[in-house]
């Protein structure tokens, strides 16, 4: 005879961790399928974004739309600009909804461990003791006497000096980069040019590079500057770590990282050098708190993963940022915007970017006319945010979302 009971739920890998939040039941009785709490990206965003909204007490009508959305997949975008839109209305507001959507992520996100499961907070504050332990390498290049030069990359070439100097000239004609860019550069290029104002700055400084071995982070050019990179990476990948020891040969910079155990061992260091920021979190976070006592650290994040997973790492290397913040103070962040996204813009910057669309080739025009308006569109929503400022939409669907 055949058994009643229905068959179990189909075999979802167990994941540890940093993992996402644990939803209600649904009701999978007609598919005969016992279903337990599951996993929702798309439930986890709405309810994040609600959370935003309940902590600021504002976005009546958003709450309402976000609790009625049954499209989620396609029809993100609209509450992602909703959301921006009513956080910039005053910083008092950005900063409530920021609060309210941290704090319910930190509560919610679990941290999963040898089967015992607690909040992304709670397992922050319970690291295992002793775990890493702290490893140096240093350039072999002697210091300059005569200052740095900031070295940028174009067309095969380093620019550098004044061929970097009337580049900015040129882009800032072209209307490529905004004046804060160009001024941030110019800045940046005075300093290390500086020996005596960039060896105050970088002796009394470090920097956290949370993926130091990713293509896009500033490992490199922060090591030839001579600065000190405090670099965290995956555990287990010699390769990595060979590739980022190289990165300070030939400079006058200062590598710091985690190793384990007798990892510290000449020519064994590799092997176990770095640590998972997805299953490691809390110990990389109480080894930061407590290396390099003496200089004020600045936390880069540039760590990445495919789909779900890199909110799951965004998730990680916020709370661990969140953590040293609050154990050393005077600790600033830095992270790289992307370009698909929803951000505010200066009017300036809009307005060249109106010039160059209403430019555009005739072959633009085309695209845009033929795809009924969906390819080759302008990307402003012309809604002014606040003053002297609009929104950009740079959202793209068939990429998905954190949700």
């Amino acid at each position: 005879a055949q058994s009643s009971k229905p068959a179990p739920w189909p075999h979802r890998k167990v994941e540890s961790g940093v993992c996402w939040p644990l939803h209600p039941p649904k009701d999978c009785s007609k598919r005969g399928h016992q279903h337990g709490p599951s996993i929702s990206t798309s439930a986890s965003a709405i309810e994040a974004l609600l959370a935003c909204y309940e902590a600021a007490q504002c976005g009546t009508e958003e709450q309402a739309s976000l609790r009625k959305e049954r499209r989620w997949r396609f029809q993100y975008p609209h509450h992602f600009l909703d959301h921006v839109k009513t956080a910039a209305q005053s910083p008092e507001v950005a900063r409530a909804m920021a609060r309210g959507g941290l704090s319910y992520l930190t509560d919610r996100f679990r941290f999963v461990r040898n089967g015992t499961t607690l909040s992304l907070g709670e397992a922050m504050a319970q690291p295992r003791s002793g775990l890493l332990e702290t490893f140096e390498l240093r350039g072999d290049s002697p210091r300059s006497t005569a200052g740095m030069a900031l070295r940028v990359p174009y067309k095969g070439k380093w620019l550098s000096g004044e061929a970097l100097a009337r580049q900015l000239d040129a882009w800032k004609s072209s209307g490529v980069i905004e004046p804060s860019c160009i001024g941030a550069t110019r800045f940046t290029m005075e300093l290390v040019s500086s020996a005596e104002r960039w060896d105050a700055c970088r002796g009394s400084h470090a920097f956290v590079v949370l993926g130091a071995g990713a293509a896009i982070g500033p490992t490199a050019t922060l090591l030839s500057l001579g600065a000190t990179v405090i670099a965290v990476d995956l555990h287990g990948r010699p390769k990595i770590w060979k590739n980022i020891a190289q990165m300070v040969k030939g400079t006058c910079g200062r590598l710091i990282l985690p190793v384990r155990g007798d990892s510290k061992r000449k020519g064994h260091w590799t092997d176990t050098a770095g640590a998972d920021l997805l299953t490691e979190g809390p110990e990389v976070a109480e080894w930061l708190a407590r290396v390099c006592p003496e200089l004020t650290l600045t936390i880069g994040c540039y760590g990445y993963l495919d789909g779900q997973k890199f909110v799951r790492i965004a998730m990680a290397m916020d709370a661990i940022a969140t953590r040293v913040v609050a154990t050393r103070p005077g600790t600033s962040l830095a992270f790289l915007a992307s370009p698909t996204d929803i951000y505010l813009r200066p009017e300036a910057a809009s307005k060249w970017a109106g010039e160059r669309f209403a430019a555009r080739p005739a072959w633009m025009r085309a695209a845009n006319i033929v795809s009924w308006g969906e390819f080759c569109a302008e990307n402003r929503t012309r809604v002014k945010a606040r003053e002297g400022y609009d929104v950009v939409d740079g959202t793209v669907t068939q990429q998905g979302c954190p949700g």
